[in-house]
């Protein structure tokens, strides 16, 4: 286990003075360090130091840790989200570095594995290039900002291809220049879900040099640069802000081939007037493959649209005079969300589809109503539309509604059928033509209730009826009495235990209570089962419990005596049990029992230990002799138990 250094004090300070620090001394390569302490203060390192991990952040406060020089890290380290991590020099180290607080790079070299979960800025503070030469992966929630200031160009070079699951943000600030992405080698993905959007400032254009895949969305407003190419899956969206909302119209660039798929998704910027006749260009390319699936927002309302014009090396939109439309939008889609027992609301979600586009605003928590049982009438919730298009005009559109059961989670009352229906004139298209009322679909809640001992069955003896009475209720999976249950319910033994229930073990439910007050086990356990079912609900197993034996009743022969030779002791030795009357071995009895003959040889002289104390319920006869040969049959007998006799054996 290795030694953690701590910074002692919530104050700022510097790294190299050993007196900060609980151990006394700098901290060592094979020690852990952590900068945890609550408050606001920054600790300065900036001379070569090697630990073995980093925890950097508190629970409240900012903590930061400036690094001018350089740190290597040999096992996994974090950022904490009250955590700031500042590095002008480099981060090296097998140990990946996963940042939950902010981690910003001035000019730095990132040597070990980084996987960003909170914030990451490249900031333009230093006309230097930030290398990532390890692995790195942005996740989703994550951000990571690539600002560019003036005079400098920003970069943030990577030696490999990444993928990108949460936002990246390519900025040019006020005056400022360039923001770019480099990979030296591989593809930048940008996985579904994930966002890369460009934002303007004041000149100055972003770049990403390398191959781009973009299955999540890419938005524009500000013109982007693809040194490479740029492919689009069908799950994928290309967006603009056509006419932009800085001093230029933005546009992406792409240096390569350009395969397109998926949406083209347009929407105004501050600078877009336009006027039939008019054409924008939203994208160049070397060569294009493919085209786009869909375009939203096309309807820029004004009576003008915008149609598609691609060519062989410039996408263009023209805008021309709107085509007359009196279809109104259609449901396309309807998907219940798999029910969770217990969650407290359930998800479903519909797709709507016009021939030009559906006005966003009518897309509210009034479009749909749930009926079901027992009078349940509920206009369904909005949660969601479909990544980045909520509020924007277009088609098709997928919205996330919930519900919320009567009793506030999804359980056993609120079992039954439920409906989902549109509710006419609640949704609209741009041109203000409306839905009309239908059935979108129908959904069941089946929970089962559960079985529950609400009284355990206590240790008992064979034979004798278990006390208190078993009490076995029906609840639902919240564990509330479910009290108009009158469901039958049977105890059984559970699977590896042994023996069968006898007396009285069904019952019906009273009120969702069924008592067993005649509950017989006849075999012997330690550790004995009960399981209740009651062939719908989920069955219940009972603690373990002990079934002791009855009162000795009887012997038993366990280990009979086999074939043997005159003068040597019967072998294996004879065996014989004390048992109660269901065939238990009395463990607790250590009795005396006796052997004798019940057949034989006449004149045969039966020789050996005769009488032996029960150990455990077993007494155990080692060394019998007989005397002469022919075949033969033993009796025990202990005081008044009923006796045993052996099975006929021989001598020779």
């Amino acid at each position: 286990m290795m030694t953690t250094n701590t910074w002692k004090a919530a104050v700022t300070g510097n790294w190299n003075i050993a007196s900060n620090w609980s151990l006394g001394h700098v901290p060592l390569a094979t020690e852990d360090v952590a900068i945890t302490l609550a408050g606001t203060y920054d600790v300065t390192l900036t001379k070569p130091q090697s630990v073995h991990s980093i925890s950097l952040g508190a629970s409240s406060g900012v903590e930061t840790l400036t690094v001018t020089g350089n740190l290597t890290i040999a096992s996994a380290s974090t950022i904490g989200s009250k955590g700031s991590l500042i590095a002008t020099g480099t981060l090296g180290g097998a140990g990946t570095l996963t940042n939950h607080g902010t981690l910003t790079l001035n000019g730095a070299t990132i040597n070990a594995p980084l996987v960003n979960q909170g914030e990451m800025l490249v900031e333009p503070n230093h006309p230097a290039t930030t290398f990532i030469n390890s692995s790195f992966v942005n996740v989703t929630g994550a951000t990571l900002s690539v600002v560019g200031g003036a005079p400098w160009i920003e970069e943030l070079r990577f030696a490999a291809g990444f993928t990108n699951f949460g936002q990246i943000g390519l900025v040019n600030q006020v005056g400022g220049d360039n923001a770019h992405i480099t990979m030296a080698t591989g593809t930048l993905t940008n996985a579904a879900g994930g966002i890369i959007e460009t934002v303007p400032g004041a000149g100055g254009f972003q770049t990403i040099t390398g191959n781009m895949i973009n299955q999540g969305f890419v938005g524009l407003a500000a013109t982007l640069s693809v040194d490479g190419n740029y492919t689009q899956s069908s799950g994928g969206t290309f967006g603009e802000a056509l006419g932009g909302f800085g001093p230029t119209t933005p546009q992406l660039a792409v240096t390569a081939t350009a395969s397109l798929s998926g949406t083209l998704l347009i929407y105004p910027g501050s600078n877009f007037h336009p006027v039939p006749g008019n054409t924008f260009a939203v994208m160049t390319y070397k060569s294009r493959l493919g085209d786009f699936t869909s375009l939203d927002g096309y309807s820029l309302g004004g009576g003008v649209q915008l149609n598609k014009a691609p060519g062989a090396t410039e996408y263009d939109l023209k805008v021309v005079a709107a085509v007359a439309d009196k279809v109104p939008p259609v449901v396309t889609g309807f998907a219940v969300t798999p029910l969770v027992s217990l969650a407290k609301t359930i998800q479903f979600s519909v797709t709507y589809s016009d021939n030009v586009a559906l006005d966003a605003s009518t897309l509210s928590s009034t479009n749909v109503r749930v009926t079901g049982p027992g009078g349940f009438s509920q206009l369904a919730t909005l949660v969601s539309v479909s990544m980045n298009r909520a509020g924007i005009n277009g088609t098709p559109r997928t919205v996330v509604y919930s519900i919320t059961p009567t009793i506030g989670r999804v359980d056993v009352e609120a079992d039954g059928t439920y409906t989902a229906a549109l509710v006419a004139g609640s949704i609209k298209d741009t041109k203000g033509n409306a839905v009309a009322a239908a059935t979108l679909g129908t959904f069941k809640i089946a929970v089962q209730p559960k079985l529950v001992f609400s009284v355990q069955p206590a240790s008992v003896v064979a034979g004798k009826a278990i006390a208190p009475a078993v009490v076995v209720k029906v609840e639902d999976q919240a564990g509330i009495l479910l009290s108009t249950d009158a469901s039958t319910v049977k105890l059984a033994v559970a699977q590896g235990s042994a023996g069968t229930v006898t007396g009285a073990p069904t019952a019906t439910a009273v009120k969702g209570v069924a008592t067993f007050k005649n509950i017989i086990l006849t075999t012997a356990s330690a550790t004995e089962k009960l399981i209740a079912t009651d062939g719908l609900d989920t069955s219940a197993i009972s603690n373990p419990f002990t079934v002791k034996p009855a009162a000795a009743a009887k012997l038993v022969f366990v280990k009979a005596p086999g074939s043997a030779v005159i003068g040597n002791p019967i072998s294996p030795a004879v065996k014989v049990a004390v048992e109660d009357m269901f065939g238990n071995i009395v463990i607790t009895d250590t009795s005396s029992v006796r052997l004798s003959l019940a057949s034989g040889p006449a004149g045969t002289v039966f020789g050996g230990v005769l009488s032996e104390n029960a150990m455990a319920g077993i007494a155990t006869f080692s060394d019998l002799l007989l005397s002469k040969a022919g075949s033969y049959m033993l009796k025990a007998v202990d005081g008044v138990l009923e006796f045993a006799a052996s099975g006929s054996f021989s001598v020779s």
